[in-house]
């Protein structure tokens, strides 16, 4: 009677066992699945707004922001002098 009701639990326990392995790869597997899409969407709305800003810096780069000649070219153009500390 042990013998059996060892056999059955041990029995039960390998098969629920098997069952919740299968779940857990199958949840896993889904899982990794949506976040792999989720970076993939990602990346590229990434590289999208890397586009526009980057066209965005082409343009402010090629517009001539600063008149020429003038005190406020040559303190844009020129870094500070640094002072020497005694």
């Amino acid at each position: 009677m042990l013998r059996t009701s060892l056999c059955s639990f041990l029995g039960g326990a390998a098969v629920a066992g098997g069952a919740g392995y299968y779940q857990l790869h199958q949840d896993v597997y889904r899982t990794s699945a949506i976040v792999q899409q989720a970076v993939d969407d990602a990346t590229e709305q990434l590289a999208k707004q890397q586009q526009v800003l980057s066209a965005r810096v082409a343009a402010l780069e090629a517009k001539d922001l600063v008149p020429s000649g003038g005190a406020d070219a040559e303190a844009i153009s020129s870094p500070p002098a640094m002072k020497e500390s005694q």
